[in-house]
């Protein structure tokens, strides 16, 4: 067996199975850059079972819908439904020029310029709190896209329940004459004015604070701007805090597990492997429902799946849609055509030490990879239940990062550009999506040019994955593992 062929071999199934081989260092574009490898990954609770607390018309009881991408901003985007309307409350953190702080923004408020109130991300107010909605986990990151920046609303035709959007301006002038906050929703390609609110129809909470909110009735991609029009303006200096509230069933977006907090430590990073796997745990008396998995193109939006249909029944229609029984799971990885699919990025912008912007993309490099899921009804009339929506969905990123801490080991990629190339010619082929019990089996016989390498190395990531997906065994997995391996060698 080759030294190439190990090499391809390895980058393979790192690209394939990201949870139990890890990541490879890729070929940069530049040659002599040192890289750091890592493989974040998170196992959650996707309990549909109870059905939804507060409807929205995107999704109906029994449904869920959830994406990875390889953006590192947001990174997944999953359905998360609040039966008994919780809420959660996010806080803006801007960074602050002025004392290098991340707290509020400091905006210049020239003559005739729109401000967008454009925070680096939003924190959790209340993480870990048991009693609160853990939407987002403890931060969610807003968009970029045309000129604009701009964050997911989820919310209902219900002032109890919509999203409310707070903003507060403090120390501002005493003269606010056409100083207003504006609204905008994306329509299509473009961002459009729903709502502005001039703050001299706002009563003020003190000599020059203003408070104002808006509740949102639809769901869909807003963004926010500080306006300012006064015809003797001078430049000026305004306090600006902002907030928002959760009390419905809601989409929430993550970005790749633990980022936030080792952000300063990373230079550029790029994600060469993505996986998702939806794993039931009811009880086989409750088993019944469908599951399918999808890529999306890279010039298509997650959410352009929800219409009258069900995101189900929308996904099975589109080419290379993979339909399989909930009661099994599923299986998928983020299939790359090529090397130029996984470049460097740089989603954060550092400036002594501090984070002074992000870049997320609307539409993630790859696209998105989705699945959809049906569960069976149990009950009638006002005892619907669905028990059989009990799962768990764990996502992995390989992710490659240029770094200046010593405290993470940097090495230069030994790849050769013919084993890259054979590798991603090699990955076209394994199929992308697989029953949870035989993901790992069929992947391996995939890849049929396997080594010795990899048979002793698979009791080893059997162990790993048992460890990390609840409910896999490695006893009982091992020996199919085993005989696809041995049919490679």
């Amino acid at each position: 067996m080759t030294g190439m062929t190990v090499e391809t071999n390895l980058i393979a199934l790192a690209a394939t199975v990201p949870m139990i081989v890890p990541p490879q260092r890729l070929r940069a574009d530049v040659v002599g850059v040192k890289s750091a490898v890592a493989r974040p990954f998170e196992v959650d609770d996707v309990d549909w079972s109870a059905g939804c607390g507060s409807i929205l018309s995107s999704l109906k009881n029994g449904e869920f819908l959830a994406g990875v991408s390889r953006s590192p901003l947001t990174a997944s985007v999953r359905w998360t439904p609040n039966p008994t309307n919780l809420t959660c409350q996010y806080y803006a953190i801007f960074y602050n020029p002025d004392n290098n702080r991340q707290d509020t923004q400091t905006g210049v408020d020239d003559l005739g310029v729109q401000y967008p109130l454009v925070p680096l991300w939003f924190e959790n107010a209340n993480p870990g709190d048991p009693t609160k909605f853990d939407l987002h986990g403890d931060t969610f990151f807003p968009i970029d896209f045309a000129g604009r920046k701009g964050f997911h609303i989820s919310s209902v035709d219900s002032d109890d329940l919509g999203t409310i959007f707070n903003l507060r301006v403090y120390d501002a002038i005493a003269d606010v004459i056409d100083r207003q906050l504006c609204i905008y929703r994306l329509n299509g390609t473009s961002w459009e004015l729903v709502n502005q609110q001039f703050l001299t129809d706002v009563a003020p909470f003190g000599e020059g604070h203003y408070n104002t909110a808006f509740i949102f009735h639809t769901t869909g991609y807003y963004a926010m701007a500080y306006v300012s029009t006064h015809a003797n303006d001078t430049a000026r200096h305004v306090n600006i805090s902002m907030d928002f509230m959760v009390r419905t069933d809601a989409w929430g977006f993550l970005p790749i597990p633990h980022l936030v907090g080792v952000q300063d430590n990373i230079r550029a990073l790029r994600v060469n492997a993505v996986s998702v796997m939806l794993t039931p745990h009811a009880p086989f008396m409750y088993e019944g429902g469908q599951v399918v998995g999808v890529q999306l193109g890279q010039n298509q939006r997650w959410d352009t799946v929800l219409g009258s249909s069900s995101p189900l029944q929308t996904l099975a229609k589109i080419d290379n849609s993979c339909m399989l029984d909930l009661a099994k799971g599923i299986y998928g990885y983020m299939r790359m055509s090529d090397l130029t699919t996984s470049v460097y990025d740089t989603p954060f912008e550092i400036q002594e030490d501090y984070v002074v912007g992000t870049t997320n993309p609307l539409y993630p490099a790859g696209g998105w990879l989705l699945i959809a899921a049906t569960a069976a009804k149990i009950g009638s009339e006002d005892s619907i239940a669905y028990p059989g929506a009990a799962c768990h969905m764990t996502t992995v990123h390989g992710i490659e990062f240029q770094t200046n801490n010593t405290w993470f080991d940097s090495e230069m990629c030994t790849m050769s550009e013919d084993a890259a190339k054979h590798a991603y010619q090699l990955i076209a082929t394994v199929p992308q999506w697989h029953e949870n019990p035989l993901h790992i089996r069929e992947i391996l016989n995939s890849i049929r040019a396997g080594t010795k390498r990899a048979l002793a190395i698979a009791p080893t990531l059997l162990q790993a994955l048992s460890a990390i997906v609840p409910g896999f065994s490695a006893v009982s997995g091992l020996a199919g593992v085993l005989q696809g391996v041995g049919r490679l060698i």
